[in-house]
């Protein structure tokens, strides 16, 4: 969606960037890839992600899977061993470190470093452990759109339990 000008929305245009063709359906989280313009958005523990080279973009422009290998396996194991469902984790894209954070509420991290060339092979999960805890809140309807990267402060916020209102800070 581009704004042309914000005097006149007649003027605005929409245009088709990648369509979908092998994702999986339900909930999901997206982070963007300024930089290798990568869209990318979580899937679901046994496909964790696809993504959108909008180096090609365009309406027969089709999303990818990420090739599962021993680092994105490894989050697979985390996930499973936690009870914990993908669909319901956080994908905010660092600019600073050129890396996706993703955050499923429990008191770890994961920085998810896409492969060079939009390329489906490559891409690495690599476990981090903040130095405080995240705060305990219930997760069952997931974090998505309460993680942000706060770049004044080049910090995470995350919103875990909007019940209670915990908020948590990361900072890389």
């Amino acid at each position: 969606y581009q704004l042309t000008t914000l005097a006149n929305p007649a003027l605005d245009q929409i245009t088709k960037v990648g369509a979908y063709a092998v994702g999986v359906a339900g909930q999901t989280s997206c982070g963007y890839d300024p930089v290798h313009k990568l869209f990318v958005r979580t899937g679901d523990n046994t496909t964790p992600f696809q993504f959108w080279d909008l180096t090609t973009a365009g309406p027969n422009n089709p999303d990818k899977s990420v090739q599962v290998n021993a680092s994105i396996a490894a989050l697979q194991s985390w996930l499973t061993a936690n009870s914990l469902n993908l669909q319901f984790c956080a994908l905010e894209y660092d600019p600073t470190r050129g890396r996706f954070l993703l955050w499923c509420g429990a008191g770890v991290m994961w920085e998810v470093t896409p492969a060079a060339g939009g390329a489906t092979t490559g891409w690495t999960a690599t476990q981090r452990t903040p130095p405080a805890p995240a705060p305990p809140g219930d997760l069952q309807t997931g974090i998505l759109g309460k993680w942000r990267y706060a770049p004044y402060y080049d910090a995470f916020v995350g919103l875990q339990d909007i019940n209670d209102g915990d908020i948590w800070i990361y900072k890389p």
